[in-house]
């Protein structure tokens, strides 16, 4: 079980570093740029239906960094972003700057479908 979580959040990270320098592909779009020194906070899952098993898991990790970010002194996340990945679509990315609309999106996230096609993320 622990083997399936972390593959899961090694794709979301692997499909991040792929998506994230583009952002026409994510359709990501900042309404105003981000203060200096400030970065964007991004989760990827995979929410197909074999991560079933894992979501709740992933979920509780992603909601463990959420919380050390927002216990620093130094808010230094400008935007929170998810990004859901279900084979063999991205998307639609949610973004916001709003911490709590943030973590009630991440709660609300339900894996679907899955099985109908091999994994895009391991055909490289």
């Amino acid at each position: 079980m622990r083997l399936r979580c972390f593959r899961a959040i090694l794709i979301g990270c692997l499909l991040l570093l792929l998506f994230a320098s583009n952002d026409a592909v994510l359709g990501v779009r900042e309404p105003k740029a981000a203060p200096p020194g400030t970065s964007s906070l991004t989760f990827v899952f995979d929410t197909t239906g074999s991560m079933n098993d894992d979501l709740i898991q992933v979920q509780d990790g992603a909601r463990k960094i959420l919380d050390t970010v927002l216990t620093q002194r130094e808010k230094l996340i400008y935007n929170y972003i998810y990004v859901p990945f279900h084979d063999p679509r991205v998307g639609p990315v949610f973004t916001t700057t709003d911490s709590s609309a943030f973590q009630r999106h991440l709660s609300s996230v339900h894996v679907v479908g899955g099985g109908d096609c091999p994994e895009m993320t391991l055909s490289g």
